[in-house]
């Protein structure tokens, strides 16, 4: 009885231990890799760029989309740095695509408004599931990230066409599907905001990134929801009431390098099935611990801590 009183204490000492150590990665995170792989849950103040500061705010919506009789197939972008979205619903991949983004009904859309100036993205993604029991779901889903103005030349494009350029292909099942958001070249800057709903681009669209969903294969006259979440950086308009915020206090070149670490480490870290986190963090744990840090020694450690921190 002695023995097994002193092996129960060392195992709670033990647990002890491991629970202090991963709220003390977890206290280290780097902000900037903890925004991009969980926009959901991650601190939506964290300074991204370089520049004007702002405002941040976090907007989720959820959408059903719903196939027709006759339809097979749906396209969903969402194009962050623009506050836009475009759905297309068709009957089969050779389909032509409407095309054309709006800022109309984007998450966020009815509060920046009437409030905002401009505003640019700091995180995003989209979950997608179907509506079926699971023993009934059929189809396949292609998804990734492309540049924006690959999905507004919509007039050319099809469900065929995508699924040759998207990154990431799976068969739909009862798994939630989850594409996160990654800055552009051009994300970083602000964007000028109108009063009204727009199918206007901006004009740095060619260096910014929109997240795109090709589905096929899909039963006639069943629903699929998307959830979008948005976290931007947005400034006040003037009669707000509002004081302007100054400079902001991020690093554009520092958030560059945590995406391209996170490509050269573990290439389609953007894409994942909700139902397989774990797996894929034992898979990811190993080479953010070894190679990450290598990259950005000198960016400092917190962004390896980060990493590996959030997975674990």
């Amino acid at each position: 009885m002695p023995a097994s009183k002193k092996n129960t204490n060392t195992n709670r000492t033990k647990l002890s231990k491991a629970q202090k150590a991963a709220r003390k990665r977890e206290a280290k995170m780097d902000p900037v890799a903890s925004l991009l792989l969980d926009p959901c849950n991650g601190d939506a103040t964290t300074p991204f760029y370089n520049g004007e500061g702002g405002y941040s705010q976090r907007f989720v919506s959820t959408k059903t989309i719903s196939t027709g009789a006759s339809d097979t197939c749906i396209q969903y972008a969402l194009f962050p740095g623009g506050m836009m979205e475009m759905t297309n619903v068709v009957p089969n991949v050779t389909s032509t695509l409407a095309g054309g983004f709006s800022t109309f009904g984007m998450a966020g859309s009815n509060f920046l408004f009437g409030n905002a100036n401009k505003y640019r993205c700091k995180a995003a993604c989209v979950e997608v599931w179907s509506s079926q029991a699971p023993l009934n779901i059929t189809g396949n889903a292609c998804f990734g990230v492309l540049p924006a103005t690959t999905v507004q030349s919509g007039a050319v494009n099809t469900i065929t066409g995508f699924n040759n350029v998207l990154q990431h292909a799976t068969k739909l099942t009862a798994d939630i599907i989850e594409c996160l958001w990654y800055p552009g070249a051009g994300d970083n800057h602000f964007v000028s905001y109108v009063t009204t709903p727009n199918t206007a681009m901006p004009e740095e669209s060619e260096d910014m990134n929109a997240i795109v969903f090709a589905l096929s294969g899909l039963p006639v006259n069943t629903s699929y929801t998307f959830r979008i979440t948005w976290v931007c950086e947005w400034t006040p308009k003037i009669g707000m009431e509002l004081s302007s915020p100054v400079v902001g206090q991020g690093n554009s070149q520092h958030t560059s390098n945590v995406v391209n670490a996170l490509h050269t480490y573990r290439p389609g870290w953007y894409a994942r099935l909700k139902s397989h986190g774990q797996n894929f963090a034992k898979v990811v744990e190993p080479i953010a611990r070894k190679e990450l840090g290598n990259l950005l020694t000198s960016y400092g450690p917190a962004v390896l801590k980060g990493l590996t921190g959030m997975l674990i």
